[in-house]
């Protein structure tokens, strides 16, 4: 299903050189930059076993069943092609109000669907400025519901957990680096103004989940709503495969 790897994914800025520009004297860039991803990778094997990931992936698959009109549920009304972001958003927070065990998870995946959502949403409306115009979200959803379109928002998904996760986890490893508050401060400072670097470079990291998104949709999507099963084999795949991106990144093991 277009997933066998090809050597090294080209990023737009490496790892290492976006987290050297934090360093001070006090800070070693290599260890720094390894450790946030070393705590990545560990972060998302731990996500395989909450169910709310499940169910943030599972709604962005129902979405894109909608869209394509081969999931016709009157219980859902959210998951029309014609309701807008927003709306998409709200449904998706109540429908994971008490999924998991863990809080953090919860609020990682209800975050990335929604900014998948957005995300899509914003590179796909084209002269259609109101959030409130039919006829553009109809047309902004309408490839959605084709393999490509939701490799997109799988793409968008896992780039965003992985996003969320280095953010915090660097911002976390960098205030450990050093002794003084000052310097604490000034380098989550220097964290936060990061933040379009990581974004890109996390992007790019989920680009290995998205040609197998394709193939994934097009084989066990093509009638309607994927097993349990087939939707957890693709969580475990395609979290696999970022958390050895990872790997292969820092060059650990």
């Amino acid at each position: 299903m277009g997933h066998e790897r090809t050597g090294s994914l080209p990023k737009s800025q490496p790892w290492r050189s976006i987290v050297s520009q934090l360093s001070t004297e006090e800070t070693d860039a290599r260890s720094l930059a390894d450790d946030t991803l070393s705590l990545v990778g560990r972060q998302l094997r731990a996500l395989e076993r909450d169910q709310s990931l499940a169910e943030a992936f599972k709604f962005l698959i129902r979405l894109s069943l909608s869209a394509r009109g081969t999931l016709q549920d009157p219980t859902l009304p959210e998951f029309s092609p014609n309701t807008s972001p927003l709306q998409l958003a709200s449904a998706l927070r109540n429908h994971l109000a008490d999924v998991g065990e863990s809080q953090e998870y919860r609020a990682i995946a209800i975050q990335a669907a929604t900014d998948a959502i957005a995300r899509w949403y914003r590179e796909h409306r084209t002269g259609h400025e109101s959030l409130f115009d039919e006829e553009g979200l109809q047309a902004a959803w309408r490839e959605a519901g084709q393999g490509r379109g939701f490799c997109e928002l799988a793409r968008g998904f896992f780039s965003s957990v992985v996003e969320r996760y280095l953010l915090y986890f660097l911002e976390r490893e960098a205030g450990r680096s050093v002794a003084s508050v000052d310097d604490r401060l000034a380098l989550t400072h220097s964290v936060r103004e990061r933040v379009d670097d990581v974004s890109k470079h996390a992007f790019e990291t989920a680009r290995i989940t998205q040609s197998y998104a394709a193939g994934w949709f097009n084989k066990f999507a093509a009638t309607g709503m994927p097993s349990e099963a087939e939707v957890g084999g693709f969580l475990e795949y395609s979290l696999k495969k970022l958390r050895d991106e990872l790997r292969v990144e820092s060059g650990r093991p």
